[in-house]
């Protein structure tokens, strides 16, 4: 599964920080995600993110 997590987050002008602080997620899981090094995160982690960007989860993570 392919994402585009750290285009959303840039599109906030957020640190992986303030992401992880209003997702409720922890800081080393998103990087795991944005850097590819974690393909399939759990529902709950991706509907926290795509929550706390205010997208839909289809939007961030997505299959090529």
């Amino acid at each position: 599964m392919k994402n585009r997590l750290q285009e959303y987050r840039w599109k906030k002008d957020w640190t992986v920080g303030q992401l992880a602080k209003y997702a409720n997620v922890n800081k080393s899981t998103i990087t795991l995600i944005e850097n590819g090094k974690t393909k399939n995160p759990t529902i709950e982690v991706a509907f926290r993110l795509a929550d706390a960007l205010g997208a839909d989860v289809r939007d961030i993570f997505y299959y090529d």
